[in-house]
């Protein structure tokens, strides 16, 4: 399913705001909801297509709308953040070195990258790319400490958008 599509099946011009689109899929989520229509099988199905196109263009949007590398600070302070250990169950306080400058702009790089492959909906790509990153940055911390994950984020939203992806074309 793209993009397109999604605005076309909620009935909605591309770009719309969030509130359109909210609105829009609330308004045909009652009109083809299967309880409303618990006989026809085709309105159970445009249903179905409604609510993948709905989870698709907000997935869309908040990738679109996450921050960039510009907006990043060069050199956070180094903090001292609680970090989960493999070989024990305890916490153990550790500072968490941040990362290079050349790490960085792979990082940001690699980001942009992602996005474009995920609106060209180059689901293989996009899932071989995070998983690299994932590999080079195992314990991706942000200044913000050990809450703000970015790597393990962008996994979870390309694997989102790729079970998504999938499930459309059947």
């Amino acid at each position: 399913m793209d993009i397109a599509e999604c605005y076309r099946l909620l009935g909605l011009r591309p770009g719309a705001s969030l509130a359109e689109i909210k609105s829009s899929y609330r308004r045909l989520a009652r009109q083809y909801h299967p309880d409303v229509n618990s006989t026809d099988k085709l309105a159970s199905q445009k249903f179905i297509q409604l609510t993948e196109a709905y989870k698709f263009l907000l997935l869309y949007r908040q990738i679109l709308k996450a921050p960039q590398g510009s907006e990043r600070k060069q050199e956070p302070p180094k903090k001292k953040v609680k970090v989960k250990t493999k070989s024990s169950k305890n916490e153990k306080d550790q500072y968490v070195k941040p990362l290079s400058e050349a790490d960085q702009k792979l990082k940001d790089s690699s980001y942009k990258q992602l996005q474009e492959l995920l609106i060209a909906q180059l689901f293989p790509r996009a899932i071989a790319l995070v998983e690299a990153l994932a590999g080079r940055f195992p314990h991706d911390r942000s200044a913000d400490g050990p809450k703000n994950r970015e790597v393990r984020q962008w996994q979870a939203i390309v694997y989102q958008l790729s079970t998504l992806g999938e499930s459309s074309d059947r």
